[in-house]
């Protein structure tokens, strides 16, 4: 089947990702879909260091023909952004007739990030479909709330942040890119 298409909100993400199909040959099983991801909403009142990895990525399915799963959800909210960690919520790999799970949601609000290095390191990629269409890539923005108007500014580091139909926000400031990942976008 087709690939995955990235859903639920992109600035306040708290879906889990669903799950991929399954397979039936001749009435057996061929395969069970990759399990989506989880979601997590993590609210830190001064400062998060992120040394490691924090991921609502997407489980592999198996053994043969399956679906993979969908990305999952996460969103941070602190005062302080420090580290050199990533965030990811990739999809899963499809296998045989299936396709690729869509990305995850990223979303993280903060009054500082200057000591934060992981930028490049965040992922939301979908899954490879095997012989299928790929999973669509996730969104991943990141929002400096240090104004007190109401107006954050928004920093898309790589791949894509996508507003959700219908959706009204007033941005202050808007980045998109870096020297090392140019292929950035945001659709609008």
């Amino acid at each position: 089947g087709n690939g995955g298409p990235a859903y639920g909100s992109a600035l306040q993400p708290v879906e889990v990702g669903s799950s991929g199909g399954g397979v039936y040959v001749d009435g057996w099983l061929a395969g069970t879909g990759g399990t989506g991801g989880g979601a997590i909403h993590l609210v830190v009142e001064n400062e998060l260091t992120l040394e490691g990895t924090i991921s609502a990525n997407a489980g592999p399915g198996g053994p043969d023909k399956f679906g993979g799963g969908a990305g999952g959800s996460l969103w941070i909210e602190t005062g302080r952004l420090a580290g050199h960690g990533a965030l990811r919520a990739t999809g899963s790999d499809g296998a045989g007739a299936g396709g690729g799970g869509g990305g995850g949601r990223i979303a993280v609000y903060y009054r500082e990030a200057a000591e934060y290095a992981g930028f490049p390191d965040c992922h939301l990629a979908g899954g490879g479909g095997g012989g299928e269409p790929s999973g669509q890539p996730g969104t991943l923005g990141f929002f400096d709330v240090s104004r007190d108007n109401g107006q954050p500014s928004l920093y898309v580091p790589r791949d894509r942040f996508a507003y959700p139909p219908q959706a009204v926000v007033r941005l202050a400031h808007v980045s998109v890119g870096t020297t090392t990942a140019p292929e950035a976008r945001l659709e609008l």
